[in-house]
């Protein structure tokens, strides 16, 4: 018998390993939203940053999720080889699996719903492109490489899930916001030169505008990021209850998952306030 088959299961190097992957996943999450909820057209690099990390924590958490499912279910973890051909970085082939494992699952081990409406759907078309092939998109287009797409992530983003949030804002921001612009022109304006790009690409030559899309920015990044936190929520869930479900079944190299996702399995409120989700 070696040392390792002696020791408990929690001391072995299978509950090390599936220990580090949650700690990453968990770790990559915290950096992309953070990065996400502070990201604005004069920090590009935060989004590019915000995607990067999110993306990948968000695909290693699904994949740690259909380990430990398959562990449970089969005696034994998947083959690598096969698991890595079966969804590569595919984000929304994974999430489908994860719906899948969760149906699985005893329901009073989970409270989190998958967002409801298409935008979550939305966003997870634009983060399995950026997870694929849009990440080189800069590399790409000034390599003049084949394949590239016209719109850089950034812009697809704005477009795609900013424009369904900023068309749910209540009136009355709106409103309010007509009211300054016209006094920023006023007595800003003529003492001052504006040049900028949105995220969109768009031209800002005034100062209203500038506080136009900085109004803009804000919003969509408070509420894109709660999405995508709600979303990681989601899936942190099913690994939650598979923990209690391994637990059942005598699984017992599986660390205590919910210590590593703590800062996500919050109410909706709180993950809207927040604008770090570090780890500390």
């Amino acid at each position: 018998m070696t040392a390792e088959a002696s020791m408990p299961a929690w001391q072995g190097r299978k509950w090390q390993l599936l220990t580090q992957e949650a700690s990453l996943s968990a770790q990559s999450i915290g950096i992309g939203l953070s990065y996400l909820r502070k990201a604005n057209s004069d920090h590009p690099g935060l989004y590019y940053g915000g995607f990067f990390n999110y993306s990948i924590g968000l695909e290693r958490l699904m994949k740690l999720t259909l380990l430990v499912d398959e562990r449970i279910r089969e005696g034994k973890f998947p083959e690598s080889t096969d698991f890595k051909k079966a969804y590569g970085h595919d984000l929304a082939k994974l999430l489908l699996a994860i719906h899948r494992v969760r149906q699985d699952v005893d329901p009073v081990d989970l409270r989190w719903e998958y967002p409801a409406g298409p935008l979550a759907g939305i966003a997870i078309d634009n983060l399995a492109d950026f997870a694929k092939f849009d990440r080189y998109h800069g590399l790409d287009t000034l390599t003049a490489a084949p394949k590239v797409k016209d719109i850089d992530p950034i812009a697809r983003w704005y477009k795609e899930v900013g424009g369904p949030i900023l068309q749910g804002r209540p009136v009355r921001y709106l409103e309010v916001d007509s009211a300054r612009v016209e006094f920023l022109n006023v007595a800003i304006g003529s003492a001052a030169i504006m040049r900028g790009v949105g995220e969109d690409g768009s031209v800002v030559e005034t100062i209203g505008g500038a506080y136009l899309k900085s109004r803009d920015s804000e919003y969509i990044a408070k509420h894109g990021t709660f999405l995508c936190a709600a979303i990681a929520r989601y899936v942190a869930d099913v690994l939650l209850a598979l923990f209690w479900k391994g637990c059942a079944a005598g699984v017992d190299e599986l660390p205590v998952f919910s210590e590593f996702f703590a800062q996500l399995m919050n109410s909706d409120s709180t993950l809207k306030g927040r604008k770090s989700f570090y780890i500390r």
